[in-house]
């Protein structure tokens, strides 16, 4: 009743006729009998109002539709977020009269909604709605209906592995509960078909919460304010291994499937397509479960005798496999591993070194160096181990080679960060490998391991190797002395080949005895054939000078130059000692000058200069093959990587450091260091004359002295340096002549050699 119906009538009787539903229901059309319309749905009368009228008029066409509906007033209450009167349309529904109040509020139920119908009440339960129970009820509503949607009623919290967790309303009933199954329907069911565990928060009568677990049927019942919890029931999968680290693909395998290691592996072609690249074959570690204490601990096996067929292994349930590569085996002779073993922190040491300061207000700032690198979880269990243990059972995991040259590894391998106790037990099987030896250090072995597989691992032994001195050491138990005892044995390499080595051992493969030295010497100027010669042992430099077809008419063998590479590692070493002593003692004394800014500046200056002072090498030696003819035992003994440079015969004389004019005059026979030194201008206003000295051209350094009761004065050959140095008193006003004046005498013999060399 009220609604608009728009009749447009096409062929002979044109017109169109809007006609509303009057109060019996009815529509009339002029022309025509009335039409009922109340409570019929628009198809209905559509389809019997064009029948109609198209068989009572002759060629005319009925074209119906909707026009403007009634409006009805609906007072909507409650717990929604805009309550009021609102005006719908007549053909509204109560969802659309609760989406005119913008919703239900948080606090509104959704299982109880009233509408109020003169005396009547109806029930509207939005669940049907929400999740599509049975047949969805949602009646039209009347003119002058009135909504109420009252408080919450008793919920259920559902929480876990489910698919849609939430709080949801119970129906309301006189026990206020409903049962799993329904529960879980609402909650969209649990994300796993099988295997789940439930388990129940609620109050009892004092308040106070008690948890149960529900037995896993569908019918148990849940009370208002319970709290279900849906966990899988079980993370780990029954009758089941794991294989990880260096496997091609890593993850469970069934146990019933492969019930021992062997069976796993098969043979060389199907365990590499198990392993991954390069496995270390002569050491893995199953994880374990103790069967009678369930504690879980590591056990070391040999792959490749079990390849072999010379071992097996039967898995337990869950039991790991854990495979290494390369990286995984190296990792123990890395300085960080090393260093906790040691207890040093040599790599520490060399980054404060790097980190010294380089100006004087960073000396008097000196603080701790740059905080160190991220620790992986295996060194801090190891530490926590060594705090706890001596180090014998590391005995044989400290790395001692020749040149132990400890290897840089970027970060923890994730094996070790997965497993923290594994680096302590990988370290407690380990075998010492020295000597002429490719890769030499530490490396871990299980039962039955051959020396030729670990050798194939280490990359074998070099040219150099003697194959009948090989020395093997072992620790033997001594029953009647109660301790362990080495035993040492001389092995040739196909007796050692097949032996069987065992955590503790030591080998080492000794290099064959030769006259040939490890490098040769370079021979560069004055010789008949100069050239790079190849040193044998016990060598010396007049045959060598020899080798080369002697000296040319214009060598000068007085000024010869023998540089070591030896003894400049040594020099470095040294200068940097100096360095930070002299840095050391003037921390100390600028500390106490507030301040003083151009002091620490003059100190940074000369700790710089002392570090960039290049190491020379030289040894003052005779090299005139007549002298050593004449005298052998002035011979040098020469060493791979030695440099002899023979200059030509020169007529100069060199002055430098705190004269008017330093340079280089033509020698004169007879003449004093005082004559050259009045050649190049006199000495300066800072000239110390009490520490003069002149470099002679075979490196010797002498003090010379230039005042008028000096009746022996120092000769001067032609290649000399004459060397004035500069008078330390200036630096009394910072109170460091006692601690670096001996210092400054140092740098200025160093200059000299330095430049008496280039000169050359």
């Amino acid at each position: 009743i009220g609604d608009e119906i728009i009749i447009n009538l096409q062929g002979q009787d044109k017109r169109t006729v809007v006609a509303k539903v009057d109060r019996k229901g009815r529509i009339i059309v002029p022309g025509f009998e009335p039409f009922h319309a109340a409570n019929r749905t628009f198809s209905e009368f559509h389809d019997e109002i064009t029948a109609h009228i198209e068989s009572a008029v002759v060629g005319a066409k009925v074209f119906i539709s909707m026009g403007a509906l009634r409006m009805i007033s609906v007072i909507i209450a409650g717990e929604v977020n805009q309550p009021g009167l609102y005006q719908l349309t007549g053909l509204s529904n109560i969802n659309d009269a609760l989406y005119a109040a913008n919703g239900i509020r948080k606090t509104g139920s959704l299982r109880r909604i009233q509408i109020r119908r003169g005396s009547r009440i109806l029930y509207f339960d939005a669940y049907d709605t929400l999740f599509g129970n049975g047949k969805i009820k949602n009646p039209l509503l009347r003119d002058g209906d009135q909504i109420i949607v009252p408080t919450i009623g008793n919920t259920v919290a559902v929480a876990g592995s489910v698919k849609r967790p939430g709080i949801f309303e119970l129906k309301y009933k006189k026990q206020q509960a409903s049962n799993l199954a329904q529960i879980l329907n609402w909650a969209g069911g649990p994300i796993r078909t099988q295997g789940n565990r439930y388990f129940r928060q609620t109050l009892n009568k004092t308040g106070q919460e008690v948890y149960t677990t529900l037995p896993n049927k569908k019918a148990a019942i849940l009370q208002g304010n319970d709290i279900l919890q849906v966990r899988i029931g079980g993370q780990r999968q029954l009758d089941s291994i794991t294989l990880s680290g260096n496997i091609q693909v890593p993850g469970q395998r069934s146990l019933k499937k492969y019930p021992t290691l062997s069976r796993l592996l098969g043979d060389a072609q199907k365990a590499k397509k198990i392993l991954g690249i390069q496995p270390y074959l002569p050491f893995a570690v199953i994880r374990t479960t103790d069967p009678e204490t369930q504690a879980r601990y590591f056990k070391a096996i040999n792959l490749k005798s079990v390849l072999n067929g010379q071992h097996d292994y039967h898995f337990r349930d869950e039991d790991e496999l854990i495979v290494f590569n390369p990286t995984d085996i190296r990792f123990p002779m890395s300085a960080d591993v090393q260093n906790i073993l040691t207890g040093e922190n040599k790599h520490q040491e060399q980054l404060t070194q790097a980190a010294e300061l380089n100006t004087g207000q960073q000396l008097l700032q000196r603080g701790p160096s740059a905080k160190q690198s991220k620790r992986c979880s295996s060194l801090q269990a190891l530490k926590n181990t060594l705090a706890g243990e001596s180090l014998q059972r590391f005995a044989n995991a400290v790395r001692i080679t020749e040149n132990t040259r400890w290897l840089k590894v970027q970060s923890c391998p994730n094996i070790y960060e997965r497993h923290p106790e594994l680096l302590s037990f990988m370290l407690e099987y380990m075998v010492i490998l020295n000597g002429e030896i490719r890769q030499p250090g530490i490396y871990p072995v299980a039962e039955k391991t051959l020396l030729s597989d670990l050798l194939s691992f280490a990359g074998g032994l070099t040219r150099s190797a003697d194959n009948d001195n090989i020395e093997f050491n072992r620790e033997i138990y001594s029953a009647p002395q109660s301790r362990y005892q080495i035993q040492r044995q001389q092995l040739t390499l196909n007796s050692a080949l097949a032996s069987i080595i065992q955590p503790g051992d030591t080998l080492r493969f000794n290099a064959t005895i030769s006259n040939r030295g490890q490098g040769g010497i370079l021979l560069v100027g004055e010789f008949n054939h100069p050239g790079v010669y190849t040193l044998t042992r016990g060598e010396t430099l007049s045959q060598v000078v020899a080798r080369a077809g002697g000296l040319t008419p214009q060598a000068y063998p007085y000024g010869a130059v023998l540089t070591r590479e030896r003894l400049k590692r040594q020099e470095r070493r040294n200068y940097a000692r100096t360095a930070r002593d002299l840095q050391d003692a003037s921390i100390t004394l600028l500390s106490n000058r507030r301040n003083d800014n151009s002091s620490a500046a003059a100190m940074a200056s000369l700790v710089k200069q002392l570090k960039e002072t290049p190491a020379v090498g030289r040894i003052v030696m005779e090299a005139d093959p007549k002298m050593l003819q004449l005298h052998p035992e002035l011979d040098t003994l020469l060493e791979p990587g030695d440099t002899l440079y023979m200059p030509q015969r020169n007529n100069i004389v060199t002055v430098v450091g705190e004269v008017l004019n330093p340079g280089t005059s033509s020698f004169v026979p007879g003449q004093s260091a005082d004559d050259y030194i009045t050649m190049a201008g006199g000495l300066r206003r800072y000239a110390d004359e009490e520490r003069l000295f002149v470099v002679l051209p075979n490196g010797e350094a002498q003090p010379i002295h230039i005042n008028h009761w000096n009746y022996n004065p120092t000769q001067i050959p032609p290649g000399s340096t004459i060397i004035v140095p500069r008078d330390v008193a200036p630096f009394d006003v910072y109170g460091l002549v006692q601690d670096i004046s001996g210092i400054f005498s140092n740098l200025a013999i160093s200059a000299a050699a330095i430049a008496t060399i280039n000169n050359r």
